[in-house]
C-alpha cells in the first residue's frame, strides 16, 4: 500500500514537468538558411525556351526597319531569246517592313523594416531588397517570353498605337492571310480543331515549308502536345535480345524528327500551356483594374451571322458558360458570368452573341472565357480570346464561333537560326551527354546575336533587361522598375508556322 502510494506522488509530480508543448514559445525558430523554390528558375530547359532561341537584333529607334528581298525578278516565262533580240526585261523586288518597340516590366517595393530584418537565402540572394528585385526580374522575363509568343495589337482599343508589341502569332497570321502578306497555301496558323498534333500533319506542313524555301528546324510545344507525340513512339520500343534481368525503362524521350533532308528538333516550353496563354479566370480584381464588371448580353443566333463560319461540329457541342471581365493598361478586373447562373445549350453550326458594355469607355480591351463542361466552377473556365474596346462606350459586339477552343495548346514551327538552336541540332545521335549539358545550361543563350538566315528575332533597343530605380515614397528603401525596350520581328512569315487549338488525350489543363 506504502508503495502504491509513493508511486501516485511519483506520477503526479511527472505530470507538472515542462513537456515540449509548454516550452514551444520559448524555442528559438529553426528554420534553414536557403527558402525551397517551388517556382521554376530561368535554367529550367522548359522555362524561357523561346527566349534562350530567338536571337537578338540591335534596334536603334522605336520604329525599327528591315528590308525584305520578295523576288529575284520575273519568273515566269522559260528565258529564251533569240540571237538577233532581247531577253526578256526584269528586275528584282524588296519590301520594307517595320516593328515598333515598346516597353514591357515591372517594379517592386521594400518598406524600411523589411530592409532592417535578416533574411534567409532565396534565389542567390540574402537581402530583403535583393530578394524582391531577383524575383522581379524573373517574374518579368516569364512575361516577355509569353507576350513574345502573344501580344496582339489587334486586340487593343488603340491597335498598333497601343502599349502592345506584335507577337508572333499575330505576325504570322497577318504575314499569310492577306493582312500584310499572302501565302499560296492560305494562313500559316493552322486550326487543329482540337485534335492533337502527328508526324504526318508536321510532315506536310514542313514539305509545304520547304516549296517557299525555307525550312521548320524548332518545334516548340508545351508538354502535353510533346507526351501525346512520345507515346505514339512507345509501340516502336525495341528490346534488346537476349533480355536481361535488371528493370526494362519503356518509353521514348523524343527529341525531334527527320524530314526533307533535314531536323525538326522539338523544345518543351510552359508558356504554351493552357494554364499559362490561356489563363483560368481568377475572381479577383487586379490593382487599378476597372472597378466593376463590364455589362454583358448573351444571345444564341441558330445560324453564323454574315460572314461569320461556325465551328460548332457535333463533338464540341453541349452546355457551357462564359465570363467576360474588362481590362485598361493591362489591369483586369471582375468578370461578368453570361448566364448568370446555369448554362447555355449550344448546338451544331450555331454562334454566341455577345454584346459587352465598358464600366470606362477608355478600357483597352475585354477577356472572354469559356467553361470546359456544364457543372464546372467559375474558377474552372479558360480564356478564349481578347477583343477590343471600341472607346465610344457603346456596347462592343463579338461572337463565339468556337474558332477558339478553351484547355487547348499551341505549338509554333520557327525557322531559328541561333546559337542555341544551332549548337541543339548539331548534336549527334545517341550523344545524350552532350544535349543533357546543353539543356541544363540554356540559360547563357538569354540574348544572342543575330544571323542574316534567321526568319525570327527580337529588336531590342537599350539592354534586353534595364533597371530603375524609382523615387522613394513613404519608409522604402528601394523602389526597383525593370524594364526591357523591345519588339518581336518576323522577316518572313512564309518560313513560319503556328498550330492552334490543340488537343491532346495528355491534357488536363
Amino acid at each position: 500500500m506504502i508503495t502504491q502510494q509513493i508511486g501516485q506522488i511519483l506520477l503526479g509530480e511527472l505530470e507538472k514537468a515542462v513537456t515540449a508543448e509548454t516550452i514551444q514559445d520559448l524555442v528559438p525558430e529553426d528554420l534553414e538558411i536557403e527558402a525551397h523554390n517551388t517556382m521554376w528558375r530561368a535554367s529550367d530547359p522548359n522555362q524561357l525556351t523561346l527566349l534562350k532561341l530567338i536571337p537578338t537584333t540591335t534596334a536603334t529607334s522605336i520604329i525599327h526597319q528591315f528590308d525584305q528581298v520578295v523576288s529575284y525578278g520575273e519568273r515566269r516565262g522559260d528565258g529564251f531569246f533569240g540571237e538577233t533580240t532581247l531577253p526578256l526585261g526584269t528586275k528584282p523586288q524588296f519590301a520594307r517592313k517595320q516593328t515598333n518597340i515598346r516597353l514591357i516590366g515591372e517594379w517592386s517595393e521594400t518598406y524600411l523594416l523589411a530592409h532592417l530584418q535578416k533574411t534567409i537565402r532565396v534565389e542567390g540572394s540574402t537581402s530583403a531588397d535583393a530578394i524582391a528585385k531577383q524575383l522581379l526580374v524573373l517574374n518579368l522575363l516569364e512575361k516577355k517570353n509569353r507576350a513574345i509568343y502573344f501580344a496582339d495589337t489587334s486586340t487593343q482599343r488603340l491597335g498598333a498605337d497601343g502599349m502592345k508589341w506584335k507577337g508572333l502569332l499575330q505576325l504570322i497570321r497577318e504575314g499569310t492571310d492577306g493582312t500584310s502578306g499572302t501565302s499560296p497555301y492560305g494562313s500559316h496558323v493552322i486550326d487543329m480543331e482540337g485534335q492533337p498534333l502527328t508526324l504526318e500533319t508536321l510532315r506536310a506542313k514542313a514539305a509545304k515549308i520547304i516549296t517557299l524555301f525555307g525550312r521548320i528546324n524548332c518545334l516548340i510545344m508545351d508538354p502535353f502536345a510533346r507526351a501525346y507525340f512520345e507515346s505514339t513512339m512507345d509501340a516502336a520500343q525495341r528490346l534488346n535480345l537476349p533480355i536481361i534481368a535488371r528493370a526494362f525503362m519503356l518509353g521514348q524521350n523524343i527529341g525531334g524528327f527527320h524530314t526533307q533532308n533535314g531536323d525538326i528538333l522539338f523544345h518543351t516550353d510552359y508558356s504554351l500551356t493552357p494554364l499559362a496563354y490561356q489563363g483560368q479566370y481568377k475572381a479577383e480584381a487586379m490593382d487599378q483594374a476597372p472597378t466593376s464588371p463590364p455589362a454583358v448580353t448573351l444571345t444564341l443566333n441558330s445560324s453564323p451571322t454574315g460572314s461569320n463560319v461556325s465551328k460548332w461540329i457535333a463533338g464540341d457541342a453541349g452546355e457551357f458558360f462564359w465570363i467576360v471581365t474588362e481590362i485598361k493598361n493591362g489591369r483586369e478586373s471582375l468578370g461578368r458570368r453570361v448566364p448568370s447562373s446555369g448554362t447555355q445549350a449550344v448546338g451544331v453550326g450555331q454562334e454566341i452573341q455577345l454584346a459587352i458594355t465598358p464600366t470606362d469607355p477608355l478600357s483597352d480591351s475585354f477577356k472572354i472565357y469559356r467553361s470546359v463542361s456544364s457543372d464546372d466552377s467559375d474558377t474552372e473556365a479558360f480564356g478564349i480570346f481578347e477583343v477590343a474596346n471600341s472607346g465610344s462606350g457603346s456596347a462592343v459586339t463579338t461572337y463565339d464561333l468556337n474558332q477558339a477552343r478553351p484547355n487547348t495548346s499551341v505549338a509554333f514551327g520557327l525557322n531559328i537560326r541561333s546559337e542555341a538552336s544551332e549548337f541543339l541540332h548539331q548534336v549527334p545521335n545517341g550523344v545524350r551527354s552532350q544535349y543533357s549539358l546543353a539543356v541544363e545550361n540554356s540559360e547563357r543563350f538569354l540574348g544572342m546575336d543575330d544571323n542574316p538566315m534567321n526568319t525570327v528575332s527580337l529588336a531590342q533597343l537599350g539592354p534586353s533587361m534595364g533597371t530603375m530605380e524609382l523615387a522613394t515614397i513613404l519608409p522604402t528603401t528601394s523602389r526597383p522598375l525593370i524594364y526591357s525596350a523591345a519588339a518581336p520581328q518576323c522577316r518572313n512569315p512564309l518560313q513560319n508556322i503556328v498550330f492552334i487549338n490543340i488537343g491532346s488525350p495528355a491534357s488536363t489543363g
